[in-house]
């Protein structure tokens, strides 16, 4: 949708933008199908510094093709991780190495990108444009809890679970700090919403991030506590 708006609001045609969605979606059955395995199958044998390093290289190279067909990069990590779980579960049962980069992933993110994109985020954000944007700031919020646990109680519900384990997951699940950010970061730097709308979306993301867990945990000791 991001790629689809900037394309438009640029004045370029909305042709090219399907059509490099398109050419994508070939890209990605060709990696899936040829030099995925072909890299994986030379790291087979090897260390996992060597396996890591290979899923890196993948990574970035359907990061690039995706950058360059004007979809996002983040867009193009998200399907090479799928790509390359799908690869190693699927169709070489290699489970043990999948959890190894997920875990290495894990690590190097948290440790060093994440934290670094949050100050990034922390920086852009103009607190000064809370105070007019203060009414979007609350209907998001609203959108995100109440949105949130309705649609985890329903879930639960269609699956025979009870009201009370729908309400916790639907706490459990309500923060909203990592994606959402991402999304507002794109539509940020494509010009599509200014920076108060930014900032609500900050602030939203920082409250329920918050709020989830202590709501969450409360519930919890609640529950068992009727249930004892």
């Amino acid at each position: 949708i991001i790629t689809f708006i900037t394309a438009t609001t640029s004045k370029a045609a909305a042709v090219s933008v399907f059509l490099n969605l398109a050419i994508f979606i070939v890209f990605l059955f060709a990696a899936r199908y040829s030099f995925i395995p072909i890299i994986l199958s030379f790291v087979k044998k090897d260390s996992r510094h060597m396996l890591f390093m290979s899923s890196v290289i993948i990574v970035l190279l359907i990061s690039s093709v995706a950058e360059l067909l004007r979809i996002g990069a983040p867009i193009g990590a998200l399907f090479a991780g799928i790509l390359l779980r799908q690869t190693l579960l699927v169709s070489e049962k290699r489970v043990w190495e999948e959890h190894q980069i997920a875990h290495a992933l894990h690590i190097v993110s948290f440790g060093f990108f994440v934290p670094i994109f949050l100050i990034w985020v922390g920086l852009t954000a103009n607190l000064s444009s809370l105070l007019p944007n203060i009414s979007i700031t609350v209907a998001l919020i609203l959108i995100a809890v109440i949105g949130t646990v309705v649609g985890s109680i329903i879930g639960v519900k269609l699956s025979k679970g009870s009201f009370m384990e729908g309400y916790l997951v639907g706490w459990g699940v309500t923060a909203k700090g990592d994606t959402e950010l991402v999304i507002a970061t794109l539509a940020l730097n494509a010009g599509i919403i200014p920076i108060g709308i930014f900032t609500a979306l900050v602030a939203m993301s920082a409250f329920t991030t918050v709020i989830s867990p202590v709501m969450f945990k409360a519930l919890v000791k609640r529950h068992y506590k009727i249930k004892a």
